[in-house]
């Protein structure tokens, strides 16, 4: 038996570095455009802070 909420989205959190030095290349966004949505939290870990958050 399934207890996954399905109204619980998941979120793949990423350093911001990461983010804009790899995830925003042109190539890469082409292979994740072709996947299910992908959700982001953009973090910067220096601050503990979150930067962004994309759905």
């Amino acid at each position: 038996m399934n207890n996954f909420n399905q109204e619980c989205k998941l979120y793949l959190a990423i350093p911001e570095a990461a983010y804009q030095d790899f995830f925003l290349k042109p190539a890469i966004q082409d292979i994740l455009s072709d996947q299910q949505q992908i959700n982001y939290i953009i973090f910067d870990p220096i601050q503990e802070v979150i930067v962004q958050w994309i759905s």
